[in-house]
């Protein structure tokens, strides 16, 4: 197996700042993921069931490095990612996340992100509206309503899992479901893997648990025949963020 640093896909380090995040944690049959999931990728499980997460947040100033500041892009990004494990050749197992859709209200940076990246970008309009102890969210206007969303969290009440959680408590959930910080995709005409380091200040990597009122996802309904089920929802204190440039794994069998 050779690895490279890519050239035609995430060729750039983008920075910016995570302003507000918030993920949203389910489980499902395997089995209903993995045909989703290209097999050089094996399915990161708990009691044999998947982890999907979604993630709704807004970006600020998100730009190429060492481009200023000042030309960055402001916007709102929901996406779709599963929990997986990639082992290269010859290299430590990969533990990350591998998007299976990604949706942003500015029409730029879809452009720019299915020109430059492998994350599957969409547009879409995305509603965060907060009041005292309530955040409501809403995308709209995606094809044919393939990604429609809304979701309801209660800010103020103290948190809780999902009713048929496999977890005993809060904390052992956000210990399990804490992602590694790596960004994966399959290039199928090259036959490669494209892996995506994230770089962030653990330190400040701070996440609250939130009351889950109300869900539904779209998307999520088609992909797992309506079988996923919450687990957790937290949201992330802002922070720095940098996707490194790409590095990709050329697998075996490839001229």
């Amino acid at each position: 197996m050779r690895e490279v640093m890519c050239v035609s896909a995430n060729p750039l380090t983008m920075l910016g700042t995570l302003e507000r995040c918030l993920l949203f944690m389910y489980r499902c049959p395997a089995a209903n993921v993995r045909p989703h999931v290209p097999d050089c990728f094996q399915l990161v499980t708990r009691d044999g069931e998947a982890i999907i997460g979604v993630v709704v947040s807004q970006l600020s100033k998100m730009r190429p490095w060492p481009a200023p500041r000042w030309l960055g892009i402001t916007y709102r990004h929901i996406a779709y990612r599963v929990y997986v494990r990639f082992a290269p050749q010859g290299h430590e197992p990969i533990e990350g996340l591998y998007f299976l859709r990604s949706d942003a209200d500015s029409r730029l940076m879809t452009a720019a992100g299915n020109m430059l990246s492998t994350f599957r970008f969409h547009y879409a309009h995305i509603h965060w509206q907060e009041s005292p102890g309530r955040i409501h969210l809403a995308a709209t206007d995606t094809h044919r309503g393939e990604a429609e969303m809304c979701a309801v969290l209660d800010t103020a009440s103290p948190a809780r899992l999902g009713e048929h959680s496999c977890f005993s408590s809060v904390s052992e959930a956000m210990e399990v479901l804490r992602y590694e910080p790596f960004g994966l995709a399959y290039d199928r005409r090259r036959h490669a893997v494209n892996v995506v380091k994230v770089i962030r200040d653990e330190r400040r990597w701070h996440e609250h648990p939130l009351v889950q009122e109300h869900a539904s996802w779209n998307y999520l309904d088609r992909l797992t025949d309506c079988t996923h089920v919450h687990e957790l929802t937290v949201a992330v204190d802002a922070i720095p963020y940098r996707w490194e440039r790409g590095v990709t794994f050329y697998l075996d069998g490839t001229s």
